[in-house]
């Protein structure tokens, strides 16, 4: 965002918790991006995390 002292950086944050065991599972910060675009990427990379490691418990 521009201003008159300048522009201002702005940062979007998701995190994603468990709401049982009260644990943030992932979370991520974009410099650039709205909300609408961030849920999508962290959800995918959340379940790549899991199935990783279901596979090594394998």
């Amino acid at each position: 965002m521009t201003t008159s002292k300048g522009t201002i950086q702005g940062y979007n944050g998701i995190a994603i918790n468990d709401d049982k065991h009260q644990i943030i599972l992932q979370a991520q910060t974009w410099g650039s991006v709205g909300e609408q675009q961030t849920l999508e990427p962290a959800v995918t990379q959340l379940k790549q995390q899991l199935d990783k490691l279901t596979t090594e418990k394998l």
